[in-house]
């Protein structure tokens, strides 16, 4: 006789799965522009002559203008780590938090990559006067790599402390990662689009922060998660994310998008 208790079954509100992969977006690329770069910009006297979904202008540029762009995202995804490394708190509070740390991390370290492969962004401006340009460009790849990949291992470890090993119900992490991710996709391209930004860069990039980001989480392999206890949770249908979500997603679109310039 089988003694072992049946699986409580786990519902998740699908429209407040998206809502989440809208705010930890939307507050990710913010805080990279507009408190990292911006809140660097203000600091250094300057002003801020134009904000995008995917870039700022500074009336001054200064290297730690600059660096604090992409400082913003490996601190924000640092600190939701070091939350949910020390509690243990599950629940859907922990799996938005967790979304936090995904998008910063990923997009981070994503952009290290891109930067040194394609020399664009800020790493570009940052090293541009390093030569050999192959110098710095190696690293960013490396480093870049090494951390986007250290960043799906901690992203399925960190899943793991508030839900349970990912190997244990594969179709839920997967549909908790995949459906914010599109989510998040659709808010991004939509945002360029207003802003009549259609250039082949202009629309990747979105994409590469959002859906290849939760796609390369989705397929890390859930087996090199730890085994850890935790109480199983479904994320109900929450009408302050939704709204939240909605708001944010409205002010990116419609005032941040139609950003004047080229990126």
């Amino acid at each position: 006789m089988d003694d072992a208790q049946p699986r409580a079954i786990i519902r998740d509100d699908g429209l407040t799965l998206a809502a989440a992969g809208a705010i930890a977006y939307v507050t990710e690329t913010m805080g990279h522009e507009l408190v990292g770069h911006g809140g660097a910009c203000l600091a250094s006297g300057g002003t801020i002559t134009a904000l995008a979904p995917l870039w700022m202008r500074c009336s001054i540029v200064t290297p730690a203008m600059v660096l604090a762009g992409p400082l913003f995202n490996f601190v924000a995804a640092a600190i939701a780590g070091a939350i949910l490394m020390r509690s243990r708190r599950t629940g859907a509070f922990a799996y938005l938090l967790w979304l936090v740390f995904v998008f910063n991390l990923l997009v981070a370290s994503g952009y290290l990559v891109v930067g040194g492969a394609i020399r664009f962004g800020d790493w570009n401006d940052l090293f541009t006067d390093i030569l050999p340009a192959w110098l710095w460009r190696g690293a960013a790849i490396l480093v870049g790599v090494s951390s986007y990949m250290l960043g799906l291992r901690a992203a399925v470890a960190l899943y793991a402390r508030i839900a349970g090993p990912a190997k244990d119900n594969r179709r839920l992490f997967q549909r908790r990662i995949l459906l914010p991710a599109v989510a998040a996709a659709i808010v991004a391209v939509a945002a360029e689009v207003a802003g009549g930004r259609f250039a082949p860069l202009a629309l990747v990039l979105p994409v590469a922060c959002t859906i290849v980001v939760g796609w390369s989480v989705s397929a890390t392999d859930p087996r090199q998660s730890p085994t850890l206890q935790s109480d199983s949770f479904s994320v109900h249908a929450n009408r302050a994310w939704q709204l939240s979500a909605l708001a944010l997603a409205l002010l990116f679109v419609c005032v941040v998008g139609p950003a004047p310039g080229a990126t």
